[in-house]
């Protein structure tokens, strides 16, 4: 494998206060950089990546906090494009730890001779749009201009970490850890007194890590979880060889799954069955592990809300009976629909309330509202003698990266006070008023298994890159009326699940954990397989949702 810390890339021909002219810029040097590069190869376009961190990886470059692991099988979690660049690698564990999943990365970044494509400690500030000469003009901090036909915003679902703004946040006078920015150095809890703030899918990760070597943990709860059981084991030779002989079984599975898993949904309703085989059917899902256990055992629990009530309530009941303080196990349950939030996946996590070191303190009555010099005050009770904090408090998600970059379109346009007032997009891809933009797992794309949503839509980008070479035309953009269509889509699709249900419980799903976002569905959960055959239908009819043209020339500005 090649070097990681490889110097930084200077850019050529850039001289102070001259741009540097490139096909494609993609901001991100993640999963959907990478494969982003790959496709601009094959279109025979110059491209590079540049990412504000010290080198590739993005999201499992900053978190790598202790028990950060991938949701999905780490065989599915893998570049699709390529079945000779995943034979020759081997998966370690059911479940990807932060590291593997980086390994990967870089794996495949060095065998793909990527490398020399990206520029790291090089975070995107402006990116505008120039109308009269039909070019992205992009700044970074380090005060370097680029200039590029295609702007591709491969920046993350999740990368823009949330850090809650209690009062005097600076008054704590031990260490303070954010999951989601993790240092690279180890850190040693051993016989520390730990608070952690929050139990979604980074706290519930974390806390099983830091209480082994803990002196005590204490747990910050708003809002309980459903922890479904990972049943992680490691991959054995023979495991392996068959994933190698099974790879393009596999991609077939993950192109049909309503969330891109390598599984196959079942086909029979809960109600359909007797009480006594929902509950056979469950027992069996819920020790197969995974995400199995929602998908391959009834097809309607996340539309009907009486089946999400049974499969419900019996994870209630498996916490009840792993944790043994009955007081600390209805703590644990929630009342809310499952799927209402995102429901991780937990490696010992109830069972770690069980340990005499941890315990859990429920803050959705009384929140959190300062800090102070040893600990933190709720309204009413304080809490101190803390060696240190940890932020497991989640993401500013789907919107958040491109916010903090001032993009702006056609007519000065800006991203972030468009979607202050309406989140429309085409595909999650792309939108109008910002020609010749993209975005990879951009808001109202799936919330799925990631790595098969980036494939599916940097195929469409592609197709779509085609196209406009193919015409003559140099302008591409979402027509307004396609963006509006397919917002009320995405409405429409949550609105028949549970989903719909996350207003209530403060889903990031539909930014309720952000205080002044917008209020809208961020994703689509209509199903990864219906969100495929979308694309291929708008690709494969020419594109009828976007607008293809010349540059309108501004005489004025000309």
């Amino acid at each position: 494998m090649g070097n990681r810390e490889d110097p930084i890339m200077k850019p050529k021909n850039q001289s102070a206060g001259q741009a540097e002219w490139i096909d494609v810029l993609i901001i991100g040097a993640g999963f959907g950089g990478l494969r982003m590069l790959q496709e601009c190869r094959e279109l025979g376009l110059e491209a590079i990546i540049l990412d504000a961190a010290t080198d590739l990886g993005g999201t499992w470059y900053w978190n790598r906090y202790p028990g950060a692991r991938t949701d999905t099988e780490s065989w599915a979690y893998c570049f699709y494009f390529s079945e000779k660049l995943n034979e020759q690698y081997s998966f370690k564990e059911r479940y990807a730890t932060w590291d593997s999943s980086l390994d990967y990365l870089n794996y495949a970044a060095d065998a793909l001779d990527m490398r020399r494509h990206m520029r790291f400690e090089r975070r995107v500030t402006t990116a505008r749009y120039i109308n009269s000469e039909n070019v992205w003009e992009v700044q970074t901090d380090t005060g370097e201009t680029y200039r590029c036909r295609y702007l591709v915003s491969a920046s993350g679902v999740l990368s823009v970490a949330y850090k809650p703004p209690f009062k005097n946040s600076e008054a704590f006078n031990g260490k303070v850890y954010l999951t989601a920015n993790w240092p690279k150095e180890h850190v040693d809890f051993a016989g520390k007194r730990v608070a952690v703030i929050g139990t979604g899918a980074s706290g519930v990760q974390v806390i099983p890590i830091i209480a082994h070597e803990a002196a005590h943990v204490t747990v910050f709860q708003r809002t309980p979880n459903y922890v479904l059981p990972a049943r992680n084991a490691p991959v054995t030779d023979a495991q392996q060889r068959a994933i190698r002989r099974d790879f393009h079984q596999m991609v077939a599975q993950c192109r049909k799954q309503v969330f891109a898993f390598p599984m196959t949904d079942s086909k029979v309703a809960l109600k359909s069955v007797s009480p006594e085989e929902q509950q056979r059917v469950l027992e069996r899902g819920w020790e197969i592990g995974g995400f199995q256990f929602a998908f391959e055992t009834f097809n309607d629990i996340l539309t009907d809300r009486e089946s999400n009530a049974v499969v419900a309530e019996f994870v209630r009941k498996k916490i009840r009976a792993i944790v043994k303080d009955p007081k600390t196990a209805e703590m644990l349950c929630p009342d809310y629909a499952l799927f209402a939030k995102r429901p991780p996946l937990g490696h010992f996590y109830f069972e770690t309330f069980n340990r005499p070191n941890v315990n859990l303190v429920d803050v959705s009555d009384d929140p959190i509202e300062a800090m102070t010099a040893t600990g933190l005050k709720t309204r009413t009770r304080e809490f101190g003698d803390f060696d240190a904090v940890v932020y497991a408090t989640g993401f500013d998600g789907g919107t958040g990266a491109l916010v903090k970059i001032d993009v702006r379109g056609t007519n000065n346009q800006s991203i972030a006070e468009t979607w202050r007032k309406s989140l429309q997009t085409q595909f999650g891809i792309c939108m109008n008023g910002f020609p010749n933009f993209f975005m990879i797992s951009g808001p109202q794309a799936p919330f799925a298994n990631t790595p098969m949503i980036v494939d599916r839509a940097v195929t469409w980008i592609g197709d779509c890159i085609r196209h406009v070479q193919a015409s003559g035309d140099t302008v591409v953009e979402a027509r307004a009326e396609a963006c509006e269509n397919w917002t009320k889509f995405v409405q429409t699709t949550m609105d028949m699940t549970v989903l719909a249900d996350g207003a209530g419980v403060n889903s990031w799903f539909l930014g309720k954990n952000i205080p002044g976002k917008l209020q809208a569905p961020l994703f689509f959960f209509g199903g990864a397989n219906n969100y495929f055959i979308e694309l291929e239908k708008e690709s494969g009819g020419g594109f009828k949702g976007m607008q293809f043209r010349r540059p309108t020339i501004d005489a004025a500005a000309a």
